[in-house]
């Protein structure tokens, strides 16, 4: 759960996250308990999903071994692309503006 303040009635509540799908789209919602407001958090596609494992992969094998500075900075790259990936994904949502 998250606790955030809903934009459309001012009430700071937990909002519990929805999944949805769409074809290979993953979507997940916050909706607010107070006047049913969803708000878009997050897209995900296949090849996203499958680079955010392999980026999971790699920090528990950071956490458990001892690896190259390449291998960090490379994971560091991922983090980032996986971001990026993300956030093109949210914009190119319908109905969806980011900031």
């Amino acid at each position: 759960m998250f606790t955030v303040k809903c934009d459309n009635c001012g009430k700071e509540s937990s909002f519990e996250p929805l999944y949805r799908r769409e074809g290979d789209l993953e979507l997940i919602f916050l909706k607010c308990p107070e006047c049913d407001t969803e708000y878009l958090a997050c897209v995900t596609d296949s090849e996203l999903r499958q680079s955010i494992k392999t980026y999971e992969q790699m920090v528990k094998t950071i956490r458990m071994e001892k690896v190259t500075d390449l291998f960090i900075e490379d994971a560091r790259k991922l983090y980032k692309e996986n971001l990026e990936r993300g956030r093109v994904l949210l914009e190119q949502y319908p109905g969806v503006s980011v900031s």
